[in-house]
């Protein structure tokens, strides 16, 4: 297996479902007796942290705010087309904004969460990697996210050199960035180097920061790429960051000062607007049911977050020196408390076994955010709505019917126990939402999450 895939195998991050997958190679979680076993040593300890990673800037960031906020309006829109069990028919009929925003939103949500493209061969050393020139690619739409292409020359161990165009976007920014605070944390804790994984996506930043800004310290090009994720644009954003700060003398501080600077302007200057989205979210979910409970729970962590970031941009640096202080030995404590503080998801820990095992897999929330069952039960529900909605999007940026929605397990498959799971497993490995016509007396998470699609009061459409 290449180090990359190991690296992704071993852990990974569902944007927006909120949800870290630990792989059989990581067993943080014990089946046996429904315990967490912790992590067993500081490599494990950094994957966790490379992932939470990517939650917090879920829900720390105007570009993760965003694009939570666009899965919400249109899960509120896809209400329209619905009946009374949630099914639907693909179709607003309404003359609604909700018509005319999906493709939209759709556009928006894509834009800001595809990465991968354009990969380097496996094994190619970051450092034999240089671009040569980039072009801007717009965005699609206003208020979108916007991408460059990279032209690269890269060379092998023998030293052939090769050229290639390779897409660099926000995705590619959000893994840098994580790959980036991974190193400085295991440097910090451990003195030690991460395992070597794959220029695209995880070196990608870096690369780029030397053709733009080569006289930029890794620190600064870290600080550039936070800064970036304060926006909707984050590339073209990093872009004139980079260049700006290339011109400014590095000798007296005044260049990180700036970036600082950028990123407190920045915060500020989208405040009014994420306000309004926040505002909103909380006003789609106004009963004290579970899954607005979720939503509710994750629009209060990104408040109180954007809060802090307005004095402190770089928060994610505060916590490594914390963990430093405290030692390895001490991370479970302070991770509890940072939970409580910033948020967290929920874990799935997978165990060897095959596919179709009932419950081979569990589904468990952290010490510090899993003692109200509802809010649990909420976030599962929450995971089942958002899996339903995306199973219905086309191609041509709307919706298609129920009956031509994308198949495949449901997102309980391997940790679920109820009564559908065991009597029509064919269902919930295909159409989990057929759970709600062959249970309708004990629903599921999935039924449930089906449920709140329907038109009705669980959720208020503001015009």
């Amino acid at each position: 297996m290449e180090m990359d895939e190991l690296h992704s195998s071993i852990a990974s991050y569902l944007p927006d479902r909120y949800l870290i997958t630990f792989s059989p190679g990581m067993p943080i979680f014990s089946k046996e007796d429904m315990q967490s076993r912790g992590f067993s040593d500081i490599k494990q300890i950094s994957y966790f942290f490379h992932e939470w990673m990517h939650y917090l800037h879920n829900v720390s960031t105007v570009h993760g705010i965003s694009s939570f906020s666009s899965l919400v309006e249109t899960w509120s829109a896809f209400r329209w087309t619905t009946d009374d069990q949630g099914m639907s028919s693909g179709r607003i009929d309404h003359d609604t904004p909700d018509l005319f925003r999906v493709g939209e939103l759709m556009s928006l949500m894509a834009a800001a969460r595809t990465n991968g493209r354009g990969k380097l061969p496996k094994g190619t050393h970051p450092d034999n990697v240089e671009v040569d020139g980039y072009s801007h690619k717009d965005a699609k739409i206003e208020g979108g996210a916007s991408n460059l292409l990279l032209s690269i020359w890269y060379s092998n161990s023998i030293g052939d050199r090769n050229k290639l165009e390779v897409m660099f976007g926000p995705g590619e920014i959000l893994e840098s960035v994580a790959y980036m605070l991974e190193k400085r944390f295991l440097d910090r804790l451990a003195q030690e180097e991460p395992d070597a994984v794959e220029v695209v996506p995880y070196h990608l930043l870096t690369v780029f920061a030397r053709h733009a800004a080569p006289s930029m310290s890794e620190d600064d090009v870290l600080f550039c790429a936070l800064t970036s994720l304060q926006c909707t644009d984050p590339v073209n954003f990093l872009t004139k960051l980079l260049l700006s700060c290339e011109t400014i003398d590095e000798s007296n501080g005044a260049r990180t000062e700036r970036i600082r600077k950028s990123a407190i302007d920045q915060i500020q200057y989208a405040e009014g607007v994420v306000s309004q989205w926040l505002i909103r979210m909380e006003q789609m979910f106004p009963k004290d049911e579970p899954m607005a409970l979720a939503v509710r729970e994750a629009v209060a962590y990104m408040r109180g977050n954007l809060k802090i970031r307005a004095t402190h941009p770089f928060f994610e640096i505060d916590m490594i020196e914390e963990m430093y202080a405290k030692g390895a030995e001490g991370f479970g404590d302070l991770m509890n408390d940072l939970m409580k503080k910033h948020g967290m998801c929920s874990g799935k820990q997978e165990s060897f076994g095959s596919p179709d095992e009932v419950q081979k897999d569990m589904l468990f929330d952290f010490a510090a955010v899993g003692r109200d069952q509802d809010l649990t039960n909420g976030r599962r529900i929450m995971q089942a709505s958002f899996d339903f909605i995306f199973r219905h999007f086309s191609v041509e940026g709307g919706f298609v019917s129920t009956s031509d929605a994308r198949k495949g397990k449901c997102p309980f498959y391997t940790s679920c126990d109820l009564p559908p799971r065991i009597s029509l497993p064919e269902n919930c490995k295909s159409q989990p939402w057929m759970a709600l016509q062959s249970n309708p007396e004990e629903l599921c998470w999935y039924a449930e999450g089906v449920l709140k699609l329907k038109p009705g009061p669980v959720a208020n459409i503001v015009p």
